[in-house]
């Protein structure tokens, strides 16, 4: 609390935003999901309010993460997209896949697999094109899961062997 009334003080609000983004990244990885949502939101407006879509689209995507384990899919949804958006715009390929693959997520748990598949490939092809290996990996894990889901265990498990050898390549 200190840091963030140094940086209120210092009228930095940035870095007040990317303090409370940690914040709340540090309430997720507690599983007070309620206490993230607040911080998160926070975090949020500070980024809009002085334009600073880098982060406002960072922190859209752990505010979709953290509607979709309050089981708020539609709310997911809503941020993802315009996380993903907002992305687009910037020319930001880590975050549009980063999204992408938060929106897969929310279908794959709302039990559309298909349309889950649809967001996993798309943002498969953003990874590659960073070459970021260690999202390749999630992103090919994914769609193995999204795969097994519709029953192609054989293409599944190709998915799934090609996540393993990428994950292995960092």
């Amino acid at each position: 609390n200190i840091a963030l009334e140094n940086f209120r003080f210092s009228e930095n609000r940035k870095y007040e935003a990317v303090t409370l983004s940690a914040i709340g990244s540090f309430y997720s990885r507690l599983g007070n999901w309620g206490k993230a949502l607040e911080v998160q939101q926070k975090s949020l407006e500070i980024s809009k309010k002085i334009s600073d879509n880098e982060s406002a689209s960072l922190m859209l995507s752990n505010l979709g993460t953290t509607f979709l384990r309050l089981n708020e899919p539609q709310k997911a949804l809503e941020v993802l997209t315009e996380s993903a958006k907002i992305s687009v715009g910037r020319e930001d390929i880590f975050n549009e896949a980063r999204a992408l693959n938060l929106i897969g997520n929310v279908y794959e748990k709302t039990g559309d697999a298909n349309r889950a598949l649809v967001y996993y490939e798309q943002a498969l092809e953003k990874a590659e094109k960073i070459t970021e290996n260690r999202f390749v990996a999630i992103s090919l894990n994914d769609l193995g899961k999204a795969i097994y889901i519709l029953g192609e265990n054989e293409k599944a498990l190709e998915f799934f062997q090609k996540a393993i050898e990428t994950a292995r390549k960092n």
